[in-house]
């Protein structure tokens, strides 16, 4: 094995139900300036394709590398019909093998992988929300907002409700939800490189958004960015089915 000066920082970042063309570096229309240098400084996989079109599942195969069947979660957990509500218990995560090898394991934002267990039992740190988690009702990012004399966000001007499923949110950006989320994984990240540099103890986190998964609900300024009129409507999207 490498030396702990060689062994690299990992920082995973995973967006829900994000489109695979939906990048700057793919349409000029859209604007993701922070995406971009990944791209360019990194590598882009033009053919790769998740294990399943479901949360549970794929997220399972993310933190373990196993494969739906093997892990029992076929569906999302949460759905009547799912045939486990976690995975199997001899299951290890990511988090505990490399946390037992000596790295710091940080974990943030949407888990979704079982009803009970969070990722601190896969040897995480940073976030614990069971289940879908719903971070409006997370203590403390409901701290957070107080400590800053924010509201929590509701949805305002929207569209196809109640409940709504588009629109926007009120209030600046630093009450939403992403904000969050980025904000404690720089705490998570600043505190990993002190320990780098102190100890030599290399870091993996992994931060999820669960945007832009719908509700598709954001805040100013980024729900006006685009005019609607702008964006060219897919080939059949008049189509009557008749």
């Amino acid at each position: 094995m490498a030396n702990r000066q060689e062994q690299p920082n990992v920082l995973l970042i995973v967006t829900d139900q994000h489109r695979f063309d939906c990048l700057g570096i793919r349409q000029q229309l859209l604007q993701t300036p922070n995406l971009e240098p990944l791209a360019r400084e990194g590598i882009v996989f033009d053919q790769a394709y998740s294990c399943c079109g479901l949360c549970t599942p794929a997220r399972a195969t993310m933190l373990t590398g196993l494969r739906p069947f093997e892990l029992g979660l076929m569906t999302n957990h949460d759905h009547y019909y799912a045939l486990r509500a976690e995975m199997h218990s001899w299951v290890r995560g990511s988090g505990s093998m490399l946390r037992d090898a000596g790295w710091n394991c940080g974990f943030t934002g949407k888990w979704h992988v079982g009803s009970q267990n969070v990722p601190s039992t896969y040897g995480f740190e940073g976030m614990d929300l069971p289940g879908y988690g719903y971070i409006g009702h997370y203590e403390p990012y409901l701290e957070y907002l107080r400590e800053n004399g924010l509201e929590k966000p509701k949805p305002t001007g929207t569209l196809f409700g109640p409940p709504a499923l588009a629109g926007a949110m009120s209030g600046p950006q630093e009450a939403s939800r992403p904000h969050y989320v980025a904000n404690r994984s720089i705490e998570l990240l600043r505190s990993f490189a002190r320990d780098r540099r102190d100890s030599e103890k290399p870091f993996f986190l992994w931060t999820n958004f669960w945007g832009p998964h719908g509700a598709y609900l954001c805040c100013e300024p980024y729900a006006s960015m685009y005019d609607p009129a702008s964006i060219e409507p897919w080939a059949n999207y008049e189509d009557s089915l008749e």
